[in-house]
């Protein structure tokens, strides 16, 4: 009998998440494109000129998140020192100078 109580509620909660879980299709274009539905944008904030990523989750599923400019800015720089093979005292010129015409 708790049994039966106990598999009724989850039944019951399992059909509750399905229910109002959002989901939206969208069909890919000749060329690989989708629209980004505009109820997913607003929630999301993206705007014409905006970055988007796909992000693989631990469940192997991908996830569209907007990228943020304050991260763009980071991960540019920490290609640049990368590639140039900036010291620190030079990295840290660069992000005042930069700091000062960068608004983020």
């Amino acid at each position: 009998m708790v049994r039966n109580f106990i598999y009724s509620i989850f039944r019951q909660k399992l059909n509750e998440v399905l229910l109002h879980r959002s989901s939206t299709m969208v069909k890919v274009t000749r060329k690989y494109q989708v629209t980004i539905p505009k109820e997913v944008r607003e929630e999301l904030g993206i705007e014409l000129g905006d970055e988007v990523e796909f992000v693989k989750n631990e469940r192997g599923e991908f996830v569209i998140r907007k990228v943020e400019r304050r991260r763009r800015y980071e991960e540019i720089l920490r290609d640049a020192v990368g590639a140039l093979k900036i010291s620190k005292k030079q990295l840290k010129e660069i992000q005042k100078a930069i700091g000062e015409s960068f608004h983020v």
